[in-house]
């Protein structure tokens, strides 16, 4: 069966409640690009007392990991501990909103994560730093808007979180007609600690105003990094409510 839709798997903005923070939504283990095994972004998950972790590893349709990856990430449900969702993220291929993922992946999975962390074009896919500033930008918005309307991903995983890893910045409108598209479709916005935290008092009012699902993920490429998207929102959306397990995550 493929993946649930976003409806089934997140709340709205408006929705969020302390507990909702107590999540991860987007890690990378060593079967990919992080740094450690999966059983160690879960320990750390159970000493937070988070109640969710997502795994979520990068995949290309020419993938051939994943089946031990799902099958060792599944595994490590227990008991009393965080809810594991087994899943991927993959980059969006044409201006059709196509995921770069096997179809078996994609059946397998609890959770995909689309993304743009390539440009396609008529020439193959580009590196996002080959792209001047104005270019990426507008790419990742029309990119991210052809990979909501596709329906395949639950979650629109960093929101121009290429334009601002590399010049610092993505326009609010673009951010805006992300936003806006996710709340219609009913797609995932997924707030990211890793590329978000510098325009979060940007961010949030726009999920506030059209309430999208969301997604929390940190990004944690290492176990430290797990529960981090928490402790960054915590403050921000309920700096009145008593300490967590999520805001210990730093």
């Amino acid at each position: 069966m493929p993946p649930e839709r976003a409806t089934a798997l997140f709340p709205r903005f408006s929705a969020l409640t302390p507990a909702d923070l107590a999540v991860e939504g987007h890690t990378h283990t060593d079967f990919t690009d992080g740094l450690a095994p999966p059983r160690a972004y879960a320990d750390r998950a159970v000493s937070l007392g988070l109640s969710r972790l997502a795994f979520t590893e990068h995949i290309r349709r020419t993938s051939t990991y994943w089946p031990r990856f799902a099958h060792e990430a599944a595994n490590l449900r227990r008991v009393g501990g965080p809810r594991i969702w087994v899943g991927f993220e993959a980059k969006v291929c044409d201006g059709e909103g196509t995921l770069d993922i096997p179809d078996a992946a994609y059946a397998a999975a609890d959770v995909v994560l689309g993304s743009v962390h390539a440009v396609p074009g008529a020439q193959g896919s580009r590196p996002p730093r080959a792209l001047p500033r104005e270019e990426l930008a507008l790419a990742e918005r029309d990119f991210g808007l052809a990979l909501v309307r596709g329906g395949r991903a639950q979650v629109l995983a960093h929101a121009g979180g290429m334009s601002l890893a590399l010049y610092g910045d993505f326009p609010l409108d673009y951010m805006d007609a992300l936003a806006r598209e996710c709340a219609g479709a009913d797609v995932a916005f997924e707030v990211n600690a890793r590329y978000h935290a510098p325009v979060l008092t940007r961010l949030l009012p726009l999920l506030a105003r059209y309430d999208p699902r969301v997604s929390l993920g940190s990004d944690a490429h290492e176990p430290s990094q797990v529960g981090a998207i928490g402790a960054l929102l915590r403050p921000l959306l309920f700096p009145d409510a008593p300490n967590s397990p999520a805001r210990a995550a730093t």
